[in-house]
């Protein structure tokens, strides 16, 4: 195992284009794995938790980083083999996500009526679809069609607020490059593959992480290139019913990750990259500082704008940091965050790189 020096210096080092392709391989291929040794790789999975905890818990605020409120954590008891949790953010109760297939990049409409996700499909091919919130109903929104004009590997699918259009990150079938589309979650009978996004500009290598404004009228993403990640902007311009692209790309923050909007759309939460911290800042980017004082990933702001959860990469634990107050909680669940279901459940997975 390695010492805690090689721990931190693995996690605190800068992401690396195509970083985010891998893991969803590594995911897949823990999913397969699973399948044989469920129960041992999840022993040993609380067992490295436990042991990375004690070593590395110590005191805020020592080394002159912001001091955090640290209330007492959350123990919950361990997820079992199924990857993919409910978590109910006040008492750490888990509850396993019904779902027809193993899948990732779980996504709750605004509604909480659907569930956008990927999976692998019969053939091995990733498709992203959609289901009801019980399970049923799944359907493939990227099918032939769009795999054979647009795009393969769909992933990240991101509801609008209004629950009518989802944003995925692709790899564009001529050039290779991740790029981002958006997708009908509801498909009409005849219906055409989507328009191209316009996302795709030169200055762009990877795109991913595509994430809605709650206002609807914005769709951010985690660019990577030559001079590292960044965050990019575009609008997006509807056109009446089923008609939608976006414009051009506008550099928000350089050297960031992991972009998450508040509710009210004037505050931004993402992850530094130089520090790999989770951060916040005013909507245009100004005025950062760090809510986290460990290497962080993942930030998400809750529905209500009342809380961010985001991993905790130190201690493998998931941090829920109040706005109003400035503490932060920590659950202790043996997985780590995909986004929010509602104001008060996130969604967890146990497949997750620390």
């Amino acid at each position: 195992m390695p010492d805690v020096r090689e721990a931190f210096e693995a996690v605190t080092a800068p992401p690396e284009p195509g970083a985010r392709e891998r893991q969803h391989r590594r995911q897949r291929r823990a999913v397969r794995k699973r399948q044989v040794g469920a129960l041992a790789v999840t022993a040993a999975i609380v067992i490295v938790i436990g042991i990375v905890v004690v070593a590395l818990d110590r005191p805020h605020g020592d080394d002159g980083a912001p001091t955090i409120g640290d209330e007492p954590t959350v123990d919950a008891p361990a997820p079992r083999e199924d990857d993919t949790y409910l978590l109910t953010i006040g008492d750490g109760t888990l509850t396993l996500l019904p779902s027809p297939v193993d899948g990732w990049s779980y996504r709750f409409s605004p509604d909480g009526s659907q569930v956008a996700f990927t999976a692998m499909d019969a053939n091995g091919d990733q498709q992203v679809y959609r289901m009801e919130a019980d399970g049923t109903g799944m359907t493939k929104l990227t099918g032939p069609d769009f795999s054979s004009e647009w795009a393969v590997d769909g992933d990240e699918p991101a509801w609008s607020p209004e629950g009518d259009w989802l944003v995925i990150s692709g790899t564009d079938v001529n050039n290779g490059r991740r790029d981002l589309y958006f997708l009908l979650p509801l498909p009409q009978t005849g219906s055409h593959a989507p328009p191209r996004s316009g996302f795709g500009w030169s200055v762009i290598h990877q795109a991913s992480e595509p994430v809605w404004s709650p206002d609807g009228r914005e769709v951010a993403f985690t660019a990577t290139a030559d001079d590292g990640p960044k965050i990019l902007i575009v609008r997006a311009q509807r056109y009446g019913p089923g008609s939608i692209t976006a414009g051009h790309p506008k550099t928000l923050l350089d050297r960031a990750s992991s972009f998450s909007w508040s509710i009210d759309v004037s505050r931004i939460v993402f992850v530094a990259s130089d520090t790999r911290l989770v951060s916040i800042a005013d909507a245009d980017g100004t005025n950062v500082r760090a809510i986290a004082d460990a290497p962080s990933a993942n930030p998400s702001w809750s529905p209500d704008g009342a809380s961010i959860a985001y991993d905790d990469l130190t201690s493998g634990r998931i941090a829920i940091y109040d706005v109003a107050s400035g503490a932060t909680r920590y659950l202790d669940v043996g997985a780590c965050t995909q986004g929010w279901a509602d104001a008060a459940t996130l969604l967890v997975t146990t497949e997750c790189e620390r």
